[in-house]
C-alpha cells in the first residue's frame, strides 16, 4: 500500500529539505528523524496518520533553532504543489485581452432572459395537501 498523497508530499518535502540543509543537526533531532523512518517503514498504509512525521515538522516550525530547515521544507512543499495549482488555474476559458472586449458596459445587456413574468407570478394552492394556503 502507499501513503496518502498529503503524507507522501510532506515526507518528500521533508527529505528534500534535509538534503539541502547545510548544517549539522542535534542528536535528539536525528533520533526523531530516524524514528519517523522506522514508523513509516513499519506502517506504510493509507490509514497511517503519520503523527511522528507531523510532530517533527511542528517542532521544526516552533523551534527558532530549526527555522532554516523548516523554511527549506516549506519551499519544497510549495514546489510540490505547483503542478496542482497550475492544473487548477488552467481549467476554464482563458481570459480575453483588454483590446478584444467590446467598449462600454453594453456588452452584458443580453445575457439574462426576460424576467417580467416573475413579477406577476402567483403560486397556486396545492390541492393535494390541506391547509397549504398562505396566511
Amino acid at each position: 500500500m502507499l501513503l496518502d498523497t498529503f503524507h507522501a508530499m510532506t515526507l518528500h518535502a521533508f527529505s528534500e529539505a534535509l538534503k539541502k540543509f547545510d548544517s549539522t543537526l542535534p542528536d535528539h533531532l536525528l533520533q526523531q528523524i530516524n524514528q519517523v523512518g522506522q514508523d513509516l517503514e513499519e506502517n506504510l498504509d493509507p490509514s497511517n496518520d503519520c503523527n511522528s512525521l507531523y510532530n517533527l515538522v511542528d517542532e521544526l516550525e516552533n523551534n527558532p533553532e530549526y527555522r532554516h530547515l523548516f523554511e527549506l521544507y516549506e519551499q519544497e512543499y510549495s514546489r510540490l504543489q505547483e503542478p496542482d495549482q497550475k492544473k487548477e488555474r488552467n481549467k476554464g476559458i482563458p481570459p480575453k485581452e483588454e483590446s478584444q472586449l467590446p467598449p462600454g458596459p453594453d456588452y452584458c445587456r443580453n445575457i439574462a432572459a426576460d424576467c417580467q413574468s416573475l413579477t406577476r407570478y402567483q403560486p397556486q394552492p396545492d390541492k393535494k395537501t390541506p391547509n397549504n394556503s398562505p396566511k
